[in-house]
């Protein structure tokens, strides 16, 4: 069975509106048109969002990425997390709502915190990996989470601030 649309409008005269009368002397008229979609169209859209696998938005809690915008063709952020920040979570947005998504290689679901992904000291590298339904297409993103070590975290003290004045 199709998929069927409503769409109404209306014509009217006076008060600035759409002037025009209509056959009969009919000066309003509300007409509504039904599109029949057949469902092999429909299905023929589903199908072609298939072979398609991208993000639309991605971010880490409890620190932020950087940059911190986050934009479909750069594929490497970074972000630093303080010794104190075990673990974070990565928040990926399907961009094509039908992909399949991972992080770290565990499955997670599209516009929802990830399970904690535990941080060592040093560098860690996150990988987010979204894969098209048809399993043909995959974009990687990757993370790359400095953390502090506990001597770094406790010496949070200015030892000077020089200001440049830049031409």
């Amino acid at each position: 069975m199709g998929r069927t649309v409503g769409v109404g409008f209306g014509l009217r005269r006076g008060g600035g509106g759409c002037r025009r009368v209509l056959a009969g002397g009919l000066v309003a008229a509300m007409l509504s048109v039904l599109l029949a979609v057949p469902p092999a169209a429909a299905q023929s859209a589903q199908s072609n969002n298939a072979s398609l696998a991208g993000l639309s938005g991605l971010s880490l809690s409890p620190v932020g990425l950087h940059p911190s915008v986050f934009v479909r063709s750069d594929k490497d952020y970074e972000a630093w997390a303080p010794y104190s920040v075990t673990s974070v979570k990565v928040t990926a947005t399907a961009r094509y709502g039908s992909e399949s998504l991972t992080v770290n290689g565990n499955a997670a679901t599209s516009g929802q915190p990830s399970g904690p992904v535990a941080l060592a000291v040093g560098s860690n590298l996150i990988t987010v990996v979204a894969t098209s339904s048809d399993g043909q297409t995959s974009e990687s993103y990757t993370i790359t989470v400095t953390r502090a070590t506990q001597a770094q975290q406790s010496d949070a003290s200015l030892a000077a601030l020089s200001v440049y004045r830049t031409t």
